[in-house]
């Protein structure tokens, strides 16, 4: 370990719960998310959809969000929820959490991503609803 570096150990209190491979998991998944939304915009805005139709932008469109930004932040919304981490490989390395107070600020970590996650999925359902037909 570098010096001045933080340990894995030290990581749940600094409000990261998730270890490499599943943040590149989440980064994979959320990639996903935002090109099923670029192509089925794109298919509804050239097929002139109805508009009804393209409200559905908004499921990929906050699966997208929320796997990006919680590969970017190291944080899975699941795992605060839960008051756990995943520092490790897999599921074997899931640990739970011990301080209450580390908990209760992963709950409402986790819910205040998952706002954001659905505040952008609105954004861009809505540019999609408004495109002209």
């Amino acid at each position: 370990m570098k010096v001045g570096q933080d340990s894995p150990e030290e990581f749940p209190a600094q409000g990261v719960n998730l270890g490499a491979s599943d943040r590149r998991f989440r980064g994979i998944f959320g990639g996903i998310g935002v090109v099923v939304t670029a192509v089925l915009s794109c298919v509804f805005v050239i097929c002139e959809a109805p508009r009804e139709m393209r409200l559905f932008v908004g499921i990929p469109a906050f699966l997208g969000a929320l796997g990006l930004i919680q590969a970017a932040g190291r944080f899975c919304v699941m795992y605060g929820i839960l008051g756990v981490c995943s520092l490790g490989d897999g599921a074997c390395g899931i640990q739970r959490i011990d301080d209450e107070t580390v908990r209760r600020r992963h709950r409402r970590k986790s819910m205040l991503l998952v706002l954001l996650a659905l505040v952008i999925a609105l954004i861009v359902t809505a540019m999609v609803y408004v495109f002209p037909e």
